[in-house]
This record gives structure tokens, sequence and C-alpha cells, in this order.
């Protein structure tokens, strides 16, 4: 009973993962098994502590115990591919996106026509969307690498 108290003297309960939390996976092999070098998500609990794990950059599926396992907050949340496909525009941000057309303005002293740009109608262009910028910046990072 003794060593029961000692053992678990500085034990503590983690915390339990749900399926699409991003985790650090411990190493546990190699010259350096403590270190936390890969990033997963999780993709199904089971019982006993276990974890179906995919680690991203890799098609490996792995099973790990939730003491090798850490909750990870990413910098840039994760967005659903369905988001990503399809980029939709709409009828007034076509009209936005066309240039306006210099128009030659003639001068009664011979001198070189300066063109002048048109105004359109329509308001000045706006602002792209947080989401727009965050999906190029994700495509951006996914060339980098």
């Amino acid at each position: 009973m003794k060593d029961a108290k000692k053992l678990s003297a500085h034990t503590r309960i983690l915390p339990p993962l749900s399926v699409g939390d991003c985790v650090r996976i411990s190493n546990q092999t190699g010259p350096f098994p403590t270190k936390w070098d890969k990033i997963g998500i999780v993709i199904e609990v089971r019982q006993s502590n276990q974890y179906v794990v995919k680690v991203d950059r890799l098609v490996r599926i792995t099973l790990r115990n939730i003491k090798f396992l850490r909750l990870y907050n990413p910098v840039i949340a994760r967005i659903p591919l369905a988001t990503l496909s399809t980029p939709t525009i709409t009828v007034a941000e076509s009209k936005q996106s066309a240039p306006a057309t210099p128009k030659m303005s003639s001068n009664s002293a011979g001198q070189k026509p300066t063109p002048e740009t048109e105004q359109s109608d329509t308001s000045p262009l706006e602002e792209p969307s947080a989401t727009v910028l965050l999906i190029k910046l994700l495509f951006d990072l996914k060339n980098l690498t």
C-alpha cells in the first residue's frame, strides 16, 4: 500500500480529448524518445484512454495512449475542405472587378492626348473578406512546403 501512495503521489488525471482535436504526438522511438515532434488530429476515441490519431503530412494513422498526446491549439484555425474547393463570386463582385477603361482627351493646342480614367457607376472596390485572405494564405503556405 505504501508503494501505491508513493507511485501516485505526483500523478494527475489528463483531460479527455474529443474527435477533431489537434494534438502533439510524442516520438517514442529513436535517439530522442521524449520529443513532441509530430502533430495530428484525433479521429476516434476508444476505451482505456486510447485515441486513433491521423498524423499531419503523412497518410499514417496511429493508435496512442493519452499520455503520449497533448492538446494543441494551432495558430491558424483549420478550414473545412468544402469551403476551400469552390470559391463563389457574386454578380456585384464581378462588376466591381472590371477595370476602368481609359478615355483619351485631346487638347486644342496640339499636345499629346492624355489618358483619363472613366469613373464607373459602381462603388470603389471593397476590401477582400477575412475568409478570402485566409484561403490565399493557406494556399501560399501549401506552395512553400
